[in-house]
């Protein structure tokens, strides 16, 4: 199930954030465009060993952030997407499914369970007209899992990273000069994940043979407009 070398895809991710570094405006005048709000994470992961797939299934909500710097004359700049989820917080159902038998289980039994997960790379802006502005950011996706739970019967704790690659697409429609509702969707798609974690005596640790996982996540944001203006 575990493997110790590493995929070549690293250097397709290295590729995306290396470029998307070289778009950071650092003199002149810059433009924010930062975004909070709620996201539905809509997540599914597929291990497949032999003849066998076990899919893993969790929706939940979720805090999301967003923000694309550009030089202020400009279309292009770079763009960060982070969500948050806490499915142990409140009612969570995951689904766990090997194709022949489903199981449900409640997240919200665990003592905590967080989920991270953040884009980094190039971003774009679109301007329809004056109210209304498409943004869209894509690159190297990173997402973290941990989860625990201690009883008096059981002694779990896992923690994981996936690496891909996603993109968000945001419609922001201004009420304001730098006050608009922004309304998107992000998508990931995820190819690597290095897992370590234990369930009562047995332990495991390494990188998980295929692998892969995706998600679909709408969301909705209030967006801030703010400039600033660096060097000379």
């Amino acid at each position: 199930m575990y493997q110790t070398n590493i995929s070549w895809h690293y250097r397709l991710l290295f590729s995306l954030v290396f470029g998307a570094l070289t778009l950071i405006p650092i003199t002149g005048q810059t433009r924010n465009l930062n975004n909070f709000g709620i996201e539905y994470g809509n997540l599914t992961e597929k291990v497949t060993e032999g003849t066998e797939t076990l899919t893993t299934k969790v929706r939940t909500l979720g805090a999301v952030f967003n923000g694309l710097t550009i030089r202020d004359s400009n279309n292009t700049g770079f763009f960060v997407h982070g969500s948050l989820f806490y499915p142990s917080s409140f009612p969570t159902t995951s689904t766990l499914s090997d194709g022949d038998t489903t199981v449900e289980v409640d997240l919200s039994t665990l003592d905590y369970m967080f989920i991270y997960s953040m884009i980094l790379g190039p971003g774009f802006r679109e301007v329809i007209n004056p109210n209304t502005t498409i943004i869209a950011g894509f690159g190297v996706h990173v997402m973290q899992m941990l989860a625990s739970l201690e009883t008096y019967q059981t002694s779990y704790f896992a923690w994981g990273i996936n690496l891909g690659i996603g993109a968000v697409v945001d419609v922001r429609y201004y009420l304001t000069d730098s006050l608009s509702l922004v309304i998107g969707l992000t998508g990931t798609y995820d190819f690597e994940q290095y897992s370590t974690g234990y369930m009562n005596t047995y332990f495991y640790d390494g990188w998980v043979q295929n692998f892969s996982a995706y998600s679909i996540r709408p969301h909705v944001m209030i967006g801030i407009d703010s400039i600033n203006q660096f060097g000379r």
